[in-house]
């Protein structure tokens, strides 16, 4: 005698899985209607890429957190040297210093990206 699943069960199990799989635009969805802790929570249960952490550290940033995001994005180019998005993670790196007010430290960052662009003109 043959065995097959049932169509319920089927659905039931390919419906739990298609139901839980969270991408990143869910992510920037819940962001852009106000709710970070979950567009976080998204992004932190994705597989880490450069977008994933970019986008964590940016939402850290709109949290207020400040060290966090930093973490993300010195995550992001420790493990993705080559990202497209390395420019812009030292600048936020730089905004995030700024944001504590600590002024000196986001100097520091923006003069050596303003030395590695203009050496690079």
């Amino acid at each position: 005698m043959k065995r097959c699943l049932s169509p319920l069960i089927v659905f039931l199990l390919v419906g739990a899985f298609s139901v839980s799989a969270e991408t990143l635009s869910d992510a920037q969805n819940a962001y852009l209607s106000g709710y970070y802790e979950e567009a976080l929570r998204t992004a932190q249960s994705l597989p880490e890429s450069e977008d994933s952490l970019y986008f964590s550290g940016l939402v850290c940033i709109k949290t207020s957190e400040y060290l966090q995001a930093r973490i993300y994005f010195n995550r992001l180019l420790a493990k993705f040297p080559q990202s497209k998005n390395r420019e812009r993670a030292l600048v936020k790196i730089g905004d995030t210093f700024f944001l504590e007010e600590n002024y000196g430290e986001a100097g520091k960052v923006y003069a050596s990206l303003e030395r590695k662009f203009s050496a690079s003109n």
